[in-house]
């Protein structure tokens, strides 16, 4: 395929992924620096055991989050760049998504579900987006189903109608998360025929599994193991016609310093100022006053304020969140590790969920905390030096 050919066809194509987390008092780096791309009637899986990035990286593909470093981009548009807005309006027009449990709405028949995308999107008539969804539902084979609201459909229908509804806008892309978790083998089949027979009319596909059949029916399988691609299949009729170790540069891995110092940098780059850029040694961490607690996520170690102040802090807030977050979990990791003899001496566990150690540590004087614009609560935090 010639360069000009190959540019052309690339629909997707990631430039050295990182993803860093914070987990209790612990810094986990979910992917480490992925490089990928997909063509376009492509149908990749991508396989691996529980907690090795598979749904990590799906996220980062379909604009769900941002990296902590390197590039995604969709149809030669950088997502890292986007706003959260627009990177709504690009998940609704360009990206499909089927996920392991359907995500229908119950109260709604088949016909309703797949109509929701061209409701969101606006351009249709009524009548016009019931025949676009009815045509969906024949093409998956649920056309005499249509009126049947999803407790009436077995687990297979069910992600039929997922799968109809994915495609709606004509996406350029569409998502699989774990598409045949939910369903016994017989289904499973069926479900990954009808991925594969509309892979074959034009449809771009990306999937992550761990089931081993599923990429027999795709085109090509990405191994993914502890948040790296370690090796590359090619599949032609449900055999393996080649494959390939995917090498990997050590010397990118970057220790938490540097990716502070890489964030603070795409901070600056896209020109959005706070009152203060956070450093190494203190963060602001903003969060409405009385329900901070409520708003920690301790599955996936992330705080997410709400936020009620002038409208330029807010859009300031807002705007730059990503690179706060970012920070604020590696920052978090830092502070935690230097301050752990003080708070054992305070008996505040680390075990704790982190909003409590950090209102434990502002009872004790350990931080600062104040507030400003009346309901909005400023916690800045300062490493013991």
């Amino acid at each position: 395929m010639s360069p000009k050919t190959k540019k052309k066809n690339l629909i997707l194509r990631t430039v050295n992924l990182h993803k860093t987390y914070l987990l209790g008092a612990n810094a986990v780096a979910a992917l480490r620096g992925v490089d990928l791309e997909i063509m376009k009637q492509e149908f990749v899986t991508i396989m691996g055991p529980s907690g090795c990035g598979k749904t990590t990286l799906l996220n980062l593909l379909g604009g769900l989050d941002y990296p902590t470093r390197g590039k995604v981009f969709l149809e030669d548009r950088d997502l890292t760049r986007f706003s959260d807005n627009e990177l709504a309006d690009l998940r609704r027009d360009r990206i499909g998504y089927v996920f392991q449990f359907y995500n229908l709405l119950p109260l709604m028949s088949a016909l309703e579900n797949v109509m929701i995308p061209l409701h969101f999107k606006g351009v249709l008539s009524t009548q016009q987006k019931k025949k676009r969804a009815m045509s969906l539902l024949s093409m998956v084979g649920l056309a005499d189903r249509a009126k049947h609201t999803p407790s009436e459909l077995s687990g297979g229908e069910q992600q039929r109608v997922a799968i109809a509804r994915a495609l709606a806008n004509n996406p350029a892309l569409i998502l699989l998360d774990e598409p045949t978790g939910d369903l016994d083998s017989k289904t499973s089949r069926e479900v990954l025929q009808l991925i594969r027979d509309l892979n074959d009319k034009g449809a771009t596909f990306v999937a992550s599994t761990h089931d081993k059949r599923v990429p027999l029916f795709a085109r090509r399988n990405l191994d993914i193991l502890d948040g790296r691609l370690v090796r590359e299949k090619i599949i032609e009729n449900g055999e393996v016609v080649s494959e390939r170790e995917i090498k990997h540069d050590t010397q990118q891995d970057l220790d938490l310093d540097e990716q502070i110092k890489l964030i603070k940098a795409r901070f600056k780059k896209r020109g959005k100022k706070l009152k203060k850029i956070p450093s190494i040694d203190k963060i602001k961490v903003a969060g409405m006053s009385g329900k901070t607690v409520k708003s920690f996520d301790e599955e996936d170690g992330e705080m997410r304020p709400g936020f009620k102040g002038d409208e330029k802090d807010e859009e300031d807030l807002e705007d730059a969140f990503t690179e706060i977050e970012n920070i604020t979990r590696i920052y978090r990791k830092i502070t935690l590790d230097k301050l752990a003899k003080k708070l054992e001496k305070e008996n505040v566990s680390l075990q704790t969920p982190l909003n409590d150690v950090l209102i434990k540590m502002i009872k004790k004087g350990i931080i600062n905390g104040y507030f400003e614009d009346d309901n909005v609560f400023i916690r800045e935090m300062e490493a013991e030096q």
